[in-house]
Formats: C-alpha cells, structure tokens, sequence
C-alpha cells in the first residue's frame, strides 16, 4: 500500500524526492527561528524542548 503512494514520488527523479523532504526541514526550521525570536535567551532552549515534543510523535 505504501508503495503505491511513493511510487510516483521515485519515479519522478531526485528533484521531487528532495522537495518532499525538504519541505518539512525547511518549515521545521522556520518555525524554531519564529518561535524563539522574541524569547529570552535563557528561555529558548525550554522552548525549542518544548516544540520538540511536538513533532515526537513522527520519529519511532
């Protein structure tokens, strides 16, 4: 089943699976710079723990 839904992703070439990818990273990322940027730099690494534990439930 699974493989249905990657198949057209691989058949694509390297350029789609990047962006499939990267997209993720690159919101992930946005997202820490735009939570911590107002925070006191004591208070960013709670912070940056804290939606961490948002995005847990993905990694095993």
């Amino acid at each position: 089943m699974l493989t249905a839904y990657l198949e057209p992703i691989v058949t694509q070439g390297t350029a789609t699976a990047a962006v499939v990818v990267g997209i993720p990273v690159v919101a992930k990322t946005v997202l820490a710079i735009w939570i911590t940027k107002d925070a006191d730099p004591k208070e960013r690494a709670a912070i940056l723990k804290a939606v961490a534990e948002l995005f847990r439930w993905r990694r095993p």
